[in-house]
């Protein structure tokens, strides 16, 4: 019978890291989505507004700007309330400010349209930050670049459907001025909206791995013993939510993970950096 319960529970447990894994994973292609329908908000704004080039980079400086303020503070979200917490915040940010492109084409205000986008990238901010090492935690140490380079793999994903779903909703048969033409972009970012807080509803009633180490409460190990155990230490089981001994142990495989990244935004942004 205990044995049967044990299966059990184990079954359970992987089912559970399972979903978790698949629902982190999404958040990859939920941001590339978003970025991507950037490139087709210049071209339908610069026509909306009559916008010079540099009125229609406002788009792409107002999406980055919210990075730049919210990078920091994720990071702390994240230490302070784990990674979980930090990834839902995120969602909701991202979900509020694509809501906001609603009122802002129903007042026909390109500073709204901007602010919407800032608290779009605002939210973006925490999800990146929070997902990556999230992913890295989520299993053995060892593994931990393999389940990045995975989970990596369906960001260009959401870039060609957020191109895809931009040209096909928004600039395809739209009026080139005017209300009509400013309310084509309500229907792809309600969408993204419902996509997103449904998302993040899902992932707040979805249990997540979880650390614990093979030392009994009750054995008093050595110093050697003890860093062994926390070498091996395994996901399911504890109460406590993404430890600092697993943000310490997933940062080197984050970096490994990550360098195919930065070679990439040097290649797009000037001499490489990698």
């Amino acid at each position: 019978m205990m044995h049967a319960d044990a299966a059990t529970s184990e079954m359970r447990t992987k089912g559970s890291g399972m979903a978790a894994m698949v629902l982190t994973t999404g958040l990859f292609f939920l941001w590339g989505v978003a970025n991507n329908l950037n490139d087709v908000l210049i071209a339908h704004f610069r026509q909306v507004f009559s916008l010079s080039d540099f009125g229609s980079g406002l788009v792409q400086s107002a999406f980055y700007l919210g990075y730049f303020c919210f990078a920091i503070p994720a990071a702390i979200a994240a230490e302070r309330f784990g990674y979980k917490a930090t990834v839902i915040l995120g969602l909701l940010l991202f979900g509020g400010g694509a809501l906001l492109f609603v009122p802002a084409s129903m007042a026909l205000s390109y500073g709204f349209f901007l602010f919407a986008l800032f608290v779009i990238a605002s939210g973006l901010a925490f999800l990146e930050t929070a997902a990556n090492p999230m992913v890295a935690a989520m299993g053995d140490p060892a593994s931990a670049a393999q389940r990045l380079n995975l989970a990596q793999a369906f960001n260009p994903l959401g870039s060609i459907t957020g191109v895809a779903l931009g040209a096909t909703l928004i600039l395809s048969d739209a009026p080139s001025q005017g209300p009509a033409a400013a309310a084509a972009v309500q229907l792809p970012y309600i969408g993204i909206a419902a996509v997103v807080l449904v998302w993040a509803f899902v992932l707040s009633r979805t249990s997540f791995p979880r650390a614990r180490s093979r030392r009994t409460p009750a054995s008093r190990p050595s110093r050697a013993s003890a860093s062994c155990c926390a070498a091996r230490a395994t996901l399911p089981g504890s109460r406590r939510n993404f430890s600092t001994w697993e943000r310490r142990s997933a940062s080197g495989a984050i970096s490994s993970a990550m360098r195919p990244q930065r070679c990439r935004a040097s290649a797009r942004s000037g001499p490489p950096g990698c």
